[in-house]
């Protein structure tokens, strides 16, 4: 082994730092190439299986008999609600698809607002893909901002 110019410890090749960081991404790279797809892709089993899709909670919140439901899940009364709703539909600014009602959008939108959710959140509570519920808050959140004009 090369000494250093003292004599007294074992001299580093100067390129030894370069291999140990080669080679421990290699080896970060073997485990995740071996552990990530086994963990995120199985396409096999279904991920959002709650027997209460995101359409049967809006039902069950806005026709719940205590008022106060509807205020603390969306921050505000189901009345409002129901406006908010026929405003945003009413002027073309946000329409149904073909799987989400308007009521559900906007419901994803209050709720991931009301509770500062994350899309993982609000995928859970309403059985859709990160990719629709991104979706969806983008167009309840540009129908909105037409709506201030005429309110704010």
């Amino acid at each position: 082994m090369p000494l250093d110019s003292q004599g007294s410890h074992v001299a580093k090749s100067p390129n030894a730092d370069r291999r140990i960081l080669f080679n421990t991404c290699a080896i970060i790279a073997l485990a995740a190439s071996i552990i990530l797809p086994s963990t995120f892709n199985n396409p096999s089993q279904p991920m959002r299986t709650s027997s209460l899709s995101g359409r049967q909670y809006m039902a069950d919140v806005l026709s719940c008999n205590n008022p106060r439901r509807c205020q603390e899940i969306f921050r505000m009364k189901v009345e409002v609600f129901h406006f908010l709703c026929s405003e945003l539909a009413g002027k073309c600014w946000l329409e149904a698809s073909k799987y989400i009602t308007v009521e559900e959008k906007v419901g994803m939108f209050l709720w991931t607002m009301a509770h500062s959710a994350s899309n993982r959140a609000v995928q859970e509570r309403f059985q859709h893909s990160g990719e629709t519920v991104s979706r969806c808050f983008h167009q309840v959140l540009q129908a909105i901002t037409r709506l201030v004009p005429k309110y704010i």
